[in-house]
């Protein structure tokens, strides 16, 4: 709704538009008969690395091969191996060019409609800033589209005493495991990102040791009868033993 609409129909035109699903429908067009291609760039980790890594990583523009290399370990959920693998396979030889905007009728996705917004500071020309920002499904959310979310609170564009951060409301609600995209989400990324972007810019003093942003953990299910409970957390306790997790709690 912040794209003019004369911009809205000419660069993301409805039927052009592509999710999870349809990714999935364009890959298995275009790849489904290579030797191969299901074992080393399937679409589900294709559309991970593509969405969360090359084009929702960083608001500078798309992250090339060799950037990758760079990121800090905690940030990394492919192997460089993988991810050179598909930037080459799958986003250079193929999605690249079918997301190229330049073209007359090319397809598009939430990274790019969230590039343009922020590219054309449509934010701040809609005067679309609000006092409190609540966001929910909070676990789908790549760096660019955080960033957009920042953008929106009043708050991104004044300066802040430290004692003040913890009276901003910004609210994110989420599940890792209710993922409507595989993007290898983490809380610790968002928390790190939401510390480095936000706060630092609108309180460059901040002690980064001493900056917190509280994590409740919400442990009680209301709508649920206790024996999908009890399955459920069956299951989680059996991922808990398999991969040797740590703070996953019933």
């Amino acid at each position: 709704s912040l794209v003019p609409a004369p911009e809205r129909c000419r660069c993301f035109p409805n039927d052009m538009y592509v999710d999870y699903a349809r990714f999935t429908k364009l890959w298995i067009a275009k790849f489904g008969k290579t030797q191969n291609a299901y074992r080393d760039y399937g679409p589900d980790i294709s559309w991970h690395v593509i969405r969360t890594y090359i084009k929702g990583l960083s608001t500078d523009g798309i992250l090339e091969e060799d950037e990758y290399q760079f990121l800090r370990k905690s940030e990394k959920s492919v192997s460089e191996v993988v991810f050179s693998r598909i930037y080459k396979s799958v986003w250079e030889a193929w999605y690249m060019e079918e997301t190229n905007p330049d073209k007359t009728k090319r397809y598009w996705d939430d990274q790019d409609l969230v590039r343009y917004v922020l590219d054309n500071e449509l934010i701040k020309k809609a005067n679309a800033a609000s006092l409190g920002i609540f966001c929910d499904e909070a676990q789908d959310f790549t760096h660019i589209e955080l960033e957009s979310f920042l953008r929106m609170s009043v708050f991104s564009e004044r300066s802040v005493y430290p004692h003040d951060i913890d009276k901003i409301p910004f609210v994110f609600a989420g599940d890792e495991f209710q993922t409507l995209n595989p993007t290898g989400f983490k809380w610790e990324s968002v928390k790190a990102a939401f510390v480095e972007k936000f706060i630092f810019g609108i309180c460059p003093i901040a002690n980064e040791a001493k900056t917190t942003v509280n994590l409740v953990d919400l442990k009680n299910n209301y709508r649920s009868i206790p024996n999908i409970v009890r399955f459920g957390n069956t299951v989680q306790a059996l991922r808990v033993a398999k991969f040797a997790l740590t703070g996953v709690q019933p």
